[in-house]
C-alpha cells in the first residue's frame, strides 16, 4: 500500500502546473499554524485595507496531504524521496485515506497538485498587487494590474537557470485557457448565513454555495468568507476565482457526503505595512510573450520548466 501511495503521489507531483493566482503555503506544523493565526488576529483591523501584505495557504482538513507536503524541503533534494519517507512513517489508517481519495478521484486529485504547496507573499496598494512564491520545482513572481486583471508573470525552474519564461496576460488569458478555476455564481445556489467569524485580523461573514445540479457529484458545497474590510479585486489572485461583493478571506470546499472540508484556502497572515516598489517588482527574462497570441507556447514553456526538474 505504501509504495501505491507514493507512485500516485509523484506521478501527480510530477505533473504539476503553475496556479496563476499562487497564493498558498502548506501548513508547517499545528503549532506554528496557531501561533501564527494568534498574531493575525489581534491585529483586528477596522479600516478597509488599501496597502499591505498578506500570507496564505492551503491545507486540506479531511486528508493528512499536509504531512506529507509540510515536509518537503526542495533545497535538500530528491522531492519523492522525501515524500516517500514521509508516507513510510505514515500510520495505516492515514495511508488508506490517501490510497483511497487518489484512486477514486484522479481529477480531483491531480487539481490539487495544480496548486502551490510552498511559502509564498504578495503584496499590494490601492492599484497593484504582486505574488512571490516557491513551489516545489518552481520559483514564480506574478505582477498584475488590479482594475484590468491583467499583468506580467515570471517563472523559472528551481535547479536548472536556464530554464525560465516571462508572459503578459490578461483576464481573458485566464478564461479562455483556463488557466484558473473560477466559479460561475450562475450554477450555485447561494446562501448568507449571517455567521462572522476573525480570520487573519478581519470580521468575515460565511455564504454558502451548493450547485444547482444535483446530478453533479464532484462538489457537495463551498463555504465562503468575505470581509468589506479587503479589496475585492484581490478576489481574481485566488486559486478558486469567485466573484463576490467583498474581499475573499476563506474558502472551503467540500465534497459529497463530507463533514470536514477537502480543501481549505485561508488568509494566514495579514498586514497593512507600506509597500515599496521593490516589494511590487518582479524579475524579468526575454523574450516576453503575449499570452493572448501565443498561449501554445506559454504552456508548453511552463509545462517544461515543471517537469525539468533534477528533484524527479
Amino acid at each position: 500500500m505504501k509504495k501505491r501511495v507514493f507512485n500516485m503521489l509523484s506521478l501527480l507531483s510530477s505533473m504539476l502546473m503553475i496556479s496563476i493566482s499562487c497564493q498558498s503555503n502548506t501548513v508547517k506544523n499545528t503549532e506554528s499554524v496557531k501561533t501564527e493565526q494568534t498574531a493575525a488576529q489581534t491585529a483586528n483591523f477596522q479600516k478597509p485595507l488599501t496597502e499591505g501584505k498578506i500570507s496564505a495557504r492551503i491545507s486540506f482538513p479531511s486528508l493528512p496531504l499536509d504531512k506529507v507536503f509540510s515536509a518537503v524541503d526542495p533545497s535538500k533534494g530528491d522531492i519523492h524521496l522525501q515524500m516517500q519517507k514521509t508516507i513510510e512513517k505514515l500510520n495505516e489508517n492515514d495511508r488508506k485515506k490517501i490510497e483511497t481519495y487518489l484512486s477514486n478521484n484522479p481529477t480531483g486529485a491531480l487539481g490539487i497538485m495544480f496548486l502551490p504547496m510552498l511559502k509564498n507573499d504578495l503584496f499590494f496598494n490601492q492599484g497593484k498587487a504582486t505574488a512571490k512564491c516557491d513551489g516545489l520545482t518552481y520559483h514564480l513572481e506574478n505582477s498584475i494590474d488590479l482594475a484590468t486583471k491583467s499583468g506580467i508573470m515570471y517563472v523559472e525552474n528551481r535547479t536548472k537557470d536556464i530554464q525560465k519564461l516571462n508572459f503578459r496576460f490578461t483576464e481573458t488569458s485566464f478564461d479562455v485557457n483556463n488557466l484558473k478555476t473560477k466559479i460561475d455564481n450562475t450554477k450555485y445556489d447561494i446562501k448568507s448565513t449571517g455567521e462572522t467569524k476573525n480570520v487573519a485580523g478581519v470580521e468575515c461573514t460565511k455564504a454558502i454555495y451548493t450547485p444547482k445540479d444535483k446530478s453533479d457529484l464532484s462538489l457537495n458545497k463551498l463555504e465562503v468568507w468575505t470581509s468589506k474590510q479587503l479589496p475585492k479585486s484581490l478576489n481574481f489572485l485566488h486559486p478558486y476565482y469567485i466573484e463576490e461583493n467583498s474581499g475573499i478571506a476563506l474558502i472551503d470546499i467540500f465534497l459529497p457526503n463530507t463533514t470536514q472540508p477537502l480543501i481549505r484556502y485561508e488568509f494566514v497572515n495579514i498586514s497593512n505595512e507600506k509597500i515599496s516598489p521593490e516589494n511590487l517588482a518582479i524579475k524579468s527574462t526575454e523574450p516576453l510573450y503575449d499570452a493572448d497570441k501565443d498561449m501554445n507556447t506559454v504552456s508548453m514553456k511552463m509545462l517544461d520548466i515543471m517537469m525539468s526538474s533534477d528533484y524527479r
